[in-house]
């Protein structure tokens, strides 16, 4: 393990429908410790979170049936920022488009390709507010 310290129960759910996607993302997080899920469909986000919701999501954009936009929104409906980081990870990489993803509610953006360090930070400061909040 590097720097970005976990702990076993925190678990992120990767939504993404390109497979070569979530197995890189899987293999980022797994070698730091993160318990994975990975699922292929906004639809499959919204039912996964319906039954166990994850320390946070990591949350493609660009998904057919429904957007990533859209998972967010829905999602954000049901559960604040701190319950439920949202990180989108997408190719989109203007500032239009990081606007719009942060506006649907997502607590941060990544682009693609995925810087690894970045991810890394991005994904333990969404993890720490979170917890902060919970100790509230």
């Amino acid at each position: 393990m590097s720097e970005f310290k976990t702990s076993e129960s925190e678990e992120i759910l990767i939504v993404d429908d390109t497979e070569l996607n979530c197995n890189i993302l899987k293999a980022i997080l797994v070698k730091e410790g993160y318990k994975v899920v990975c699922v292929n469909s906004g639809k499959d986000c919204l039912e996964y979170c319906e039954k166990k919701l994850p320390q946070t999501i990591l949350l493609d954009i660009m998904m057919p049936e429904i957007s990533g936009l859209d998972v967010c929104k829905i999602l954000r409906e049901k559960y604040s920022k701190q319950k439920l980081p949202i990180i989108l990870v997408s190719a989109l990489t203007e500032s239009a488009d990081i606007k719009n993803g942060l506006l649907a509610g997502a607590n941060d953006y990544v682009t693609k390709p995925v810087d690894r360090g970045v991810l890394l930070a991005r994904i333990v400061n969404q993890l720490f507010i979170a917890e902060s909040y919970r100790k509230i």
